[in-house]
């Protein structure tokens, strides 16, 4: 008890040596070269001078284009010259580094020598590196000099993040002052940033260990410039206590830059003037030192020192600046090595305690003639000692006590200096040495050692302990801490707590007792009490207390539910745009701003929900819409979180929710579902309106309207709040509204439903006593029987009562399972009750480790991953920062709003731009919320009735054959336009001569949609059968149902629509022209020469050109066209069906389709409808198709006209519980549309809508207690079942409560059928670093070149046998190259892929390429080997191979892809079997025999 006491009040004052004191000598250095001045200037001399302190000591020295091997004897030192080269310019990223490896402990001195300008530093050992530093920049201004700092990489690629506290120019781009870079440095890189700013408190951080110099190019005070440069050591090495030198020949004062990484009191002494400075974090202080006063610095935290020698005029020498890293006194050593320069005057500065002084030696002699000068407030002397002028070699040393050394050297316009080399390895004594005694206290060599204090009053006279030498506190004083205090100021003790004389606080969680420590009875004094009012018990900043609002709160949630600022609640169904909160005051304090919320119908007209929540402040506008979840629109166009704007609106993920926070601390979010929230700051109580009241807590004036009157009900008063209305929408049920009888409530009152809130015992128990869970208790089961049990509606529900307790920090216990509303989460991320708020993300990696919000629930990325934008991704795969906005990895983007700059994210964070420009035809603009160079226009191309046809330019096209053909198609590449087709397959009707379309096959992003004639509601995708709708690949391929139509959506702008029928319409952007090809022609807006051959010649009669664009398929049997056998229409007797009441109606000018006429011509439709009839003798089916064909392309175009379907005349018949609709809304009532946002077209289509209280579950119309589940894109009918990624948990949509359950996959062996039809498909992939990733996610390196096997059906007798191999080549730098050419064998084929052509057992072959069940395709990004959709190989030009697999081959694979049973553990085997191998040596056993 004692001993603390005493190191207790010395503790401030204490030199002790801990473990992270730099120590110059070491086996591993980096190193790199900063600019000098005038980099090409003559006379570069680049040297490193090392020093041996062991014999037969050999060394290497490695760069980017040299390796040196050299030897040292004991106590040599060898200077070694580099290739200038070495040296950095610019700010840039340098392979300069160079790496310096011995056998034994050396000591490496950097030297950057040119005329007149010389730099010089230590090189600090590898064991000396950190990850975190502050940089220091000089003095200096003069033209063509900069400040600068370097970070170099050691031997892992690392992340390193620089915030700047100057403006830099890199890559082309400005980074102003407070601003960050984020760079990825391979191993041995370095980056040089320089600036005219002062970069002085530039905070450097990285994830593994680096090296930073740091200084100016040539930095100038008082003399000539001169090039400065020091080796900074990282926070972790910091030290308390430092003494500056002073010099002899100096008459003007020298700077001390002093830096502080945390809070810090800095005391400083110069003689008998003593001051201290309170320093925040990143702070850097300029001290001057006076001639001949050196100053003591001593701090209670770590802290940085550097020295600048600020120049100096003796007689006619000027001797220029230099930058010294001060040692703290705990890093001194009893032993220096030094190494003078030649044409400079040598010194040597020596700092030593007073009594231990005159035991210094030099060259083990004593030191004569040396003038010793005491350091005011220390133990420490001071001297200047002359080494002389010229080289030498020399040795300082002390017997047993530490000491510190500054070399210097001056010359004429020319100076440098430097701590001198330990080559002792002595550990300094701990001693403390006090530079004064704290306020009220005295110094005593022989104090008490258990000395008074505030706990203990009376612990002298009960103390056995020895004296001790101490700093007692004075009479009347005690030790409270750190200090001398009197003793009635002592604090109170209370249940283990300390209180200070007078505090007051509550000693319990309710506010009920009030206590007070009493300075008088030196005693906690308590009474009953309690919170006012208006005031609530709460802990803020970690104190509980009764609390006014400093924050008010409004909720929107469920269908919907608000709650108002003042805690009103209301429900109120309306759809159109309303304002949720906004600045009503004019108070010019306040800044204004605007939230406004669009609500949406899901399923039901009776109910709404919030779709989209928009914050309009500082003139931009931030969108979060269930529409993109996870996605935030910033004025129309999409960005990846976190988001940043000018330091006033930041934009970030929190748990489930998207955060909006202003720098006003206003604070919006939604959960991309239906929980809006906004968080307004105290300030702006009683000056806001709109839904969310004005927060004067008064509830009973929250219906306010925007005309400053009182609503009669909640209907009049939203509806006054309505900022716009959006197609069809309205102010909801008003009127004999359908709503649940308590009978049917009862059943979601129960613990299994929304009974789990109230639940005593339940996990929720522990918020029920701070807020009353009764509201969304009440919320919860108003919503699931209005969705009639709904999982989703449910879990929602309870999830808001989870995000109301956590905002209170209030610990809820686990009330999700796999059976109760279980959290999907997507790959690689998992969930968690109570996650990090601010998790770690490419963007910001220190975000988690600083955050102090409180925690929440959501996904979090799994181990190893981290966020990028609204995935979990491997650092390594991190994106870009520019213009302080995150782009993902590979993605492009224009910086700009005219399109004149096009940017690609690539690797480590490295940006490339180009010039570039939008065609004559297209448009800078933000579409979708994508800025881009947007089509100006659309073309369409049609397919009538299998033998009529319309080009993209116009041309009609009469053609009968009944095979496979092109109907559009990307014939010239050009990598601004997506590679898509779609083919149209013909099908003979009996023995007539008439056809009829059998299908519809659209590739597209990598996918093969197939739909079929007469079949609604499904699409065959990659082989397998779906629901819609259905999305793939996050949204850029969408494929709903959409009255009596199909479309096939994609992000490139196209858009193909099947009525899956008769008619096929393909819409392409205008950035197609002169790209397509096919019987839709070339889109050049020329339809004369749209009749061309696949070979730019001119077809001869429409056979050829029908025939030309045919899609090969083996054995097929058809025909190009009729012959002769073609049918002939007799004008005269097809008269009638010219008639107004047949195909005449839709030219007619006065029939339901002339509104259509200016969009759509209909001579095209009516010569199609005329013939159709004509060929079928009239058959009514024929008329209502054609006409069904031309409202689909009127409606395709947004054109809307008047009802033609009569009960007699062509009625559509719909399935039970539905009915006709000339314009339906299929989107929003659809079983899907409960559970995720599905994508509605722009347009209405006639259809067939379900009846009200119904819902489409695909081509049925269910109760909605019936429906099923989404996941991942896919639509589940009740009962289904699907795998999740590589077959890892199979789930399963419950019947009756469309709840995904899901469990671990159970690996049954394929023969069961545990695989078969199943929707999920495995994937491999070999990635251009040469890294394979197997099916079921084990991962290795390939090392060496050679065709490697990926993928093997083992059973070779096996119908579906194929077996995928690749070849790994190398280029000019023998490094790895992936994809030089990929080998697919089937039972009967062979298929070899090679600089983009194609081999069919040995022939070249043109793709597209059939053979059976086997099908070559080009897409936009490469070729792809299908076989029967049981196996597709894509080869991507940029050296990727994916091999992708479906579930019936489960369990019958083998080679480095793995054997696809959900076992990662069991994929790296070699084909004998042997597990004793490493995983390259694994894939190299898999090396092809045959090749």
């Amino acid at each position: 008890m004692a001993v603390r006491g005493i190191l207790f009040l010395l503790s401030t004052l204490a030199l002790g040596a801990g473990p992270c004191l730099a120590s110059s000598q070491g086996k591993s250095f980096v190193t790199a070269f900063l600019c000098n001045f005038q980099q090409y200037q003559r006379n570069t001399k680049l040297e490193l001078l090392i020093t041996g302190y062991y014999p037969a000591t050999s060394l290497t020295l490695t760069g980017a284009t040299f390796q040196r091997n050299v030897s040292l004897a004991q106590g040599q030192t060898l200077s070694v010259a580099l290739p200038s080269s070495l040296e950095m310019s610019e700010s840039g990223i340098y392979d300069s580094t160079v790496l310096i490896q011995a056998n034994k402990k050396i000591s490496v001195y950097s030297r950057n020598h040119k005329d007149y300008t010389i730099g010089n530093t230590i090189v600090y050992p590898i064991q000396q590196l950190g990850t975190l530093y502050y940089v220091v920049t000089p003095e200096g201004s003069m033209e063509g000099t900069f400040k600068e700092f370097a970070v170099i990489a050691y031997e892992t690629p690392t992340r390193v993040t620089m915030h700047l506290t100057g403006t830099v120019t890199f890559k082309e781009k400005i980074y102003p002052s407070g601003s960050r870079v984020d760079v990825h440095l391979k191993a041995f890189q370095v980056i040089q940033l320089q600036s005219e700013d002062n970069l002085s408190g530039t905070k450097v951080e990285s994830n593994a260990r680096v090296a930073v110099l740091s200084g100016h190019s040539c930095a100038k005070k008082h003399t000539h410039c001169d090039h400065v440069v020091e080796q900074l050591l990282p926070v972790a090495s910091w030290g308390t206590s430092f003494i500056v030198p002073s010099l002899n020949f100096q008459g003007e004062p020298n700077m001390a830059y002093v830096t502080a990484s945390q809070n810090t009191v800095v005391t400083y002494q110069s003689q008998s003037t003593q001051a201290s400075h309170p320093m925040e974090a990143g702070e850097v202080i300029q001290l001057n030192v006076q001639p001949l006063q050196p100053l003591y610095i001593s701090a209670n935290h770590g802290i940085q020192v550097l020295f600048f020698f600020t120049g100096a005029t003796r007689g006619s020498k000027l001797y220029d600046p230099f930058l010294i890293n001060i040692p703290p006194l705990a890093s001194y050593c009893t032993s220096y090595h030094i190494d003078t320069l030649s044409q400079f005057d040598n010194y040597a500065v020596i700092v030593a305690r007073t009594s231990e002084a005159r035991e210094v030696t030099f060259r083990k002699q004593a030191i004569r003639h040396i003038k010793w000068s005491p350091i005011s407030g220390t133990e420490y002397s001071w001297a200047q000692y002359y080494l002389g002028r010229g080289k030498s070699i020399n040795t300082i040393d002390h017997p047993s006590a530490p000491f510190g050394l500054f070399i210097l050297g001056v010359s004429q316009h020319e100076g440098f200096g430097s701590v001198g080399l330990c080559s002792s390895d002595t550990t300094p004594e701990t001693t403390p040495v006090p530079l004064s005694c704290p306020e009220n206290s005295h110094y005593e060599s022989c104090g008490n050692a258990c000395p008074a204090t505030c706990s203990n009053q009376t612990a002298p006279s009960t103390c056995k302990d020895p004296c001790a030498a101490t700093c007692q506190c004075n009479e009347g004083y005690v030790l409270n801490g750190d200090s001398c205090v009197p003793a009635e100021s002592c604090n109170c003790q209370h249940n283990g707590m300390d209180y200070k004389p007078g505090e007051e606080f509550w000693a319990d969680q309710e506010c009920h007792t009030h206590c007070k420590c009493d300075p008088e009875l030196s005693k906690v004094v308590c009474k009953e009490d309690a919170c006012k009012a208006n005031q609530k018990c709460a802990v803020v900043d970690g104190i509980r207390g009764c609390h006014g609002p400093k924050y008010f709160t409004c909720i929107a949630t469920g269908d919907p539910h608000y709650t108002t600022f003042d805690g009103r609640n209301y429900d109120f169904m309306g759809t159109c745009v309303y304002q949720m909160a906004g600045l009503c005051s004019q108070n010019p304090t306040l800044t204004p701003f605007l939230v406004s919320v669009e609500n949406n119908n899901r399923g039901s007209k009776a109910v709404s929900f919030t779709k989209a929540v928009t914050l309009e402040v500082y003139n931009m506008s931030v969108s979060l819409s269930q529409a993109y979840p996870q996605k935030v629109q910033v004025n129309g166009i999409f960005v990846d979180l976190p988001f940043s704007y000018e330091n006033k609106v930041k934009v970030y993920l929190s748990g489930v929710h998207g955060f909006i926070k202003t720098d006003f601390d206003l604070r919006v979010s939604f959960d991309w579902y239906s929980y809006a929230r906004v968080i307004l700051p105290k300030a702006y109580a009683n000056a806001i309106c709109g839904l969310c009241g004005n927060a004067n807590q008064d509830p009973s004036d929250d219906f306010t309207m925007k005309d400053g009157t009182q609503a009669k009900d909640e209907i009049q008063f939203a509806n006054s709040w309505m900022l716009k209305e959006v197609p069809g929408c309205s102010e909801g049920c008003t009127t004999d509204c359908p709503v649940c009888k308590e009978e049917e409530k009862k059943k979601y009152e129960g613990d299994q439903f929304c009974g789990i809130l109230l639940k005593k015992d339940g996990p929720f128990r522990q918020c029920h006593g701070a807020i009353d869970a009764t509201s969304y208790f009440e919320n919860c089961v108003f919503d699931t029987c209005a969705y009639k049990g709904h999982h989703d509606t449910l879990c929602s529900a309870i999830s808001a009562y989870v995000t109301a307790c956590q905002t209170q920090d209030i610990q809820i216990g686990q009330w999700r399972s796999d059976s109760f509303c279980a959290f999907h989460c997507p790959q690689d991320a998992h969930y968690e009750l109570c996650g990090s708020a601010c998790p770690a993300s490419c963007h910001s990696l220190s975000d988690a480790e600083t955050c102090k919000a409180l925690c929440v629930e959501g996904c979090f990325c799994d181990s190893g991953f981290i966020l990028s934008g609204n995935r979990c991704v491997p650092l390594a795969d991190c994106g870009c920062l520019h213009q302080g906005r995150y782009y993902k990895k590979g993605e492009e983007f224009y910086p700009s709003s005219s399109c004149e700059e096009i940017c690609q994210c690539k690797d480590d964070g490295d940006i490339e731009c180009q010039q570039f420009s939008c065609k004559g035809h297209e448009v800078c603009t933000v579409q979708d919320g994508t800025q881009g160079c947007h089509s100006l226009g659309h073309g369409t191309a049609t397919a009538l009735g299998s033998f009529h046809y319309l080009s993209f330019d116009g041309q009609p096209l009469e053609f009968l054959g009944y095979c496979t053909y092109f109907l559009a198609k990307t014939c010239n590449a050009d990598p601004r336009v997506g590679n898509f087709y779609v083919s149209v397959k013909n099908e003979k009707l009996d023995s007539s001569a008439l056809v009829q379309i059998k299908n519809v096959e659209v590739s597209i992003h990598g996918h093969t949609v197939i739909l079929e004639r007469g079949m609604k509601w499904k699409a065959l995708v990659g082989g397998t059968s779906y629901t819609l709708p259905l999305s793939r690949d996050n949204g850029n391929l969408w494929i709903t149902q959409e009255g009596n139509n199909i479309l096939v959506q994609s992000s490139f702008g196209i858009t193909v629509l099947y009525d899956t029928s008769s008619f096929v319409r393909v819409s392409v952007p205008s950035k197609y022209q002169g790209h397509m090809c096919g019987l839709g022609g070339n889109f050049n807006g020329d339809k004369s020469d749209d009749f061309m051959l696949p070979s730019g010649q001119r077809a001869g009669s429409t056979e050829e050109f029908g025939a030309s664009w045919k899609v090969p398929e083996d054995g097929a049997v058809c025909s190009d066209g009729c012959s002769e056998g073609c049918p002939i229409c007799n004008a005269s007797s097809d008269m009638p069906y010219m008639t107004e009441s047949s195909c005449g109606m839709i030219r007619s000018k006065s029939g339901p389709f002339r509104g259509c006429h200016s969009s759509v011509h209909p001579d095209y439709y009516f010569q199609h409808c005329f013939y159709k009839l004509c060929m079928t003798n009239g058959a009514q089916e024929s008329l209502c198709e054609s006409l069904q064909a031309y409202a689909a392309a009127c409606q395709a175009s947004g054109v809307r006209f008047g009802a033609w379907r009569t009960t007699s005349f062509c009625p559509l018949s719909c399935p039970a519980h539905s009915h006709y609709e000339f314009c339906t809304s299929l989107c929003e009532f659809s079983c899907a549309s409960v559970s995720t946002h599905v994508q509605c077209p722009k347009n209405c289509f006639e259809g067939c809508q379900c009846d009200d209280n119904y819902m489409s579950d695909g081509e049925s119309c269910v109760p909605m207690d019936q429906c099923g589940c989404a996941y991942d894109g896919n639509y589940l009918k009740a009962g289904e079942s699907i795998f999740s990624n590589n077959y890892a948990k199979n789930c399963t949509c419950s019947n009756g409560s469309s709840q995904l359950t899901c469990e671990k996959a159970n690996w049954l062996p394929v023969a069961s059928g545990k695989f078969q039809n199943e929707t999920k498909e495995g994937q491999c992939k070999v990635t251009p670093e040469a890294r394979l990733i197997s099916f079921d996610g084990a991962s290795g390196n390939f090392l060496c070149g050679g065709v490697y096997d990926l993928a093997i059906v083992c059973d070779e007798s096996a119908a579906s046998w194929f077996r995928v191999s690749m070849k790994i080549g190398t280029d000019s730098d023998n490094r790895l190259v992936v994809g030089k050419a990929a080998y697919v064998f089937f039972q009967d084929t062979f298929i070899a892929v090679k600089d983009n052509k194609t081999w069919a057992n040995g022939r070249l072959v043109k793709v597209p390429y059939t053979k059976g069940d086997m099908t070559v395709n080009q897409d936009q990004d490469g070729l792809v080997v299908d076989l029967a959709s049981q196996a597709q190989v894509h080869i991507h030009p940029k050296g990727e191979i994916t091999v992708k697999v479906n579930g019936a081959l489960a369990e019958k694979l083998c080679a480095p892809c793995g054997n696809f049973n959900g076992d990662s553990s069991d994929d790296m085997k070699p084909p004998s079997g042997e597990p004793e191998m490493s995983t390259a040596e694994i894939l190299h056993t898999w090396k092809a025999k045959d090749f």
